[in-house]
């Protein structure tokens, strides 16, 4: 069945059974080669379990499992397994509030550039439908697609989002917080009904988020709750043991999430000054590596100009150890700024080409506002007018429509972004808008700031 076929019958499938069967899947990369971790949601205890194969065909699931030892089992008859860690989580109230058992599995002993076929659930309440993804795929420079600020009302963008996942127009996802509006809203449900509807693709591409400020209630316990897997494997594996603030390794870039919100919604005292000891030792083993893994990118919910107090922390150990871009949202526009360091009201548009669509070996960091592709909060009609050479707040284009944007890294020095325009907004100044930029960076590595 074509993908996007499969797209329509499991979110049937999702409606008239999703109370029964395993549901709400995305999978996440854990920082270590020939590993996937997967989420999901399951109404009873189990014991929930993840098999996998090469092909599509395996055996249906029975109990008692062969569990998974070695990657040679993957080509068995017998479909490896593994099983998941479950934990009950219901939210604020009984009646409302009840989400399920929320469960972690990981998959192992994976080849790269294969497709893996897979399946989650136990034998009392059932299983999910076959889901699929492509293990560290190398037949293409790898494409993120990036967006932050997506609800689950006026989701604008999902539409588009199902076609690209459908045709593989992106490999992975980065999704730099404020989700569903609100994960905690109506008791749980929304949550709920936005993980539902990001299964369809989150189920086939790695989902890396961090979260916003729409996330905060109860101490991001939605959050942590639903994204427990990046904690458990790239936390874990990159030193913080955290889905807050962790990092991972992809080809040939090092990219590091973090929390701008702990400043405000801290959820243990100690946070602020853990997540900044983490980052500058995350980031110093990183520069370490750089001759391997050249590219440093960022992401966390807000930039520099949005809350200024904090942003002089961040922006001096990510701007000191050669972080070469960062992307954000909050701000629920487009906006990519020239090269700058924010707090200090420097910028470098002198690395730019005449209509600033190539940044060659910038001073400083390169921004990119990436929040607009829907949510309740309705867009502004306008985003302003571009000034590269202001320094104080040095905007190379923006866009008020609705979008979001992919990353492509081709090699050592050249990475390509490109954004789209998904739905123009009513009157729209320029409703096929489109943005492209070319960063080349010859040279990677700390800065003497």
């Amino acid at each position: 069945m074509p993908f996007l076929a499969r797209i329509v019958f499991a979110s049937v499938l999702f409606c008239a059974s999703y109370a029964q069967q395993a549901e709400q899947l995305h999978i996440s990369l854990t920082g270590r080669p020939g590993e996937m971790a997967v989420d999901f949601v399951a109404h009873s205890p189990g014991p929930n379990l993840v098999f996998w194969s090469t092909s599509p065909s395996f055996p249906m699931p029975s109990v008692p499992p062969r569990h998974h030892n070695s990657s040679t089992d993957a080509d068995d008859s017998a479909a490896p397994v593994s099983s998941a860690t479950s934990t009950w989580f219901e939210y604020n109230n009984a009646t409302l509030g009840v989400t399920g058992w929320m469960n972690q599995a990981l998959m192992t002993g994976l080849l790269p550039n294969t497709t893996y076929y897979y399946v989650v659930g136990n034998v009392t309440d059932g299983f999910s439908g076959l889901r699929e993804f492509i293990n560290e795929p190398a037949d293409r420079a790898p494409i993120y697609a990036v967006l932050a600020d997506f609800g689950l009302y006026n989701d604008e963008s999902l539409l588009s989002l199902y076609k690209d996942a459908a045709l593989r127009n992106f490999d992975f996802v980065i999704h730099a917080g404020d989700l569903a509006y609100d994960l905690d809203s109506m008791g749980g449900e929304t949550g709920n009904e936005f993980m539902r509807s990001m299964d369809p693709y989150g189920s086939r591409y790695p989902v890396m988020a961090c979260p916003g400020n729409h996330e905060q209630a109860f101490n991001f316990s939605q959050y942590q709750a639903r994204f427990a897997a990046l904690a458990m494997y790239a936390g874990v594996n990159s030193g913080s043991g955290s889905s807050i603030f962790y990092s991972f390794d992809v080809g040939l870039v090092h990219w590091i999430a973090f929390s701008t919100e702990v400043y405000n919604y801290s959820y243990t005292p100690s946070e602020v000054a853990q997540q900044l000891a983490w980052m500058r030792a995350d980031l110093a083993k990183a520069n370490a590596n750089r001759k391997n893994v050249p590219w440093i990118i960022a992401f966390a919910h807000k930039g520099w100009y949005m809350d200024t107090t904090y942003w002089v922390d961040f922006d001096q150990i990510l701007q000191q150890a050669g972080v070469d871009l960062f992307f954000c949202g909050h701000v629920h526009q487009y906006f990519r700024f020239v090269p700058n360091m924010g707090t200090k009201n420097l910028s470098d548009p002198g690395c730019a080409n005449k209509d600033f669509s190539v940044y060659t070996d910038p001073q400083y960091m390169a921004t990119i506002v990436s929040g607009a592709p829907g949510n309740r909060e309705v867009l502004p009609s306008t985003c302003g007018t571009p000034n590269p050479l202001d320094a104080a707040f040095p905007l190379a284009t923006c866009s008020p429509n609705y979008g979001y944007g992919y990353l492509q890294v081709f090699n050592e020095t050249h990475v390509h972004w490109w954004w789209q325009t998904t739905v123009p907004i009513s009157q729209s100044p320029d409703p096929s808008y489109a943005d492209d930029l070319w960063l080349v960076v010859n040279q990677h590595g700390p800065r003497n700031l």
